[in-house]
């Protein structure tokens, strides 16, 4: 899903990475030169925040490992929004401190 500029939901990203910074690091798949996770952050940070540089983890898989973690990290995004919205503040949300070399 691309959320665009007044979307409740990109407005909510938008406000959190203005206020707490991004905890999760864009993935990019050094083989392929994609960008597997992080698309969203990704606009906001470099299109409407000016960014040039930005922390990444860097991967390095083959096409369909990267089809394999894309879906991962889409069905986690999921999983997450449905908790948060049904558990108690803080459960189901995970923070990744796996920072790679910084690209872009």
């Amino acid at each position: 899903m691309d959320l665009q500029p007044r979307d409740p939901g990109y407005d909510n990203l938008k406000q959190s990475i203005q206020n707490f910074g991004y905890g999760e690091p864009i993935v990019w798949n050094e083989r392929t030169g994609n960008m597997v996770g992080g698309h969203q952050r990704f606009k906001i940070m470099v299109h409407e925040q000016g960014h040039t540089e930005l922390a990444v983890s860097v991967v390095d898989l083959d096409d369909q490992q990267e089809r394999l973690l894309n879906g991962r990290i889409v069905l986690r995004r999921i999983a997450i929004r449905g908790s948060a919205r049904s558990s108690k503040a803080g459960e189901g949300k995970r923070v990744s401190s796996a920072y790679g070399r910084t690209v872009f």
